[in-house]
């Protein structure tokens, strides 16, 4: 790990999902606003939202239809994406 990153991390429950997800932060940093993208198999951006001063969000996702989709998280310096599986 390069020296002057902390472990900042985010997960996604449940995953897989047949309903809405949710995104929690977990590590050693905080962010009070992180921007969360979710992305189709296309590309294409189906959701954009904003979790400012947040531990943990629940995000609508019920009505996507099944597939697989990428959870894209960006907050300061830090990007992560994290693959979504839905169910039904």
């Amino acid at each position: 790990q390069p020296a002057g990153l902390s472990t900042a991390t985010f997960s996604i429950y449940p995953n897989p999902t047949s309903g809405n997800i949710t995104l929690v932060q977990k590590g050693d940093r905080t962010f009070s606003d992180v921007k969360v993208e979710i992305y189709n198999m296309s590309g294409s951006r189906i959701l954009s939202n904003q979790m400012v001063g947040e531990k943990k969000h629940e995000f609508a996702t019920s009505s996507f239809p099944a597939g697989v989709y990428f959870v894209k998280v960006v907050a300061d310096d830090y990007v992560e994406t994290v693959k979504l599986i839905k169910t039904k």
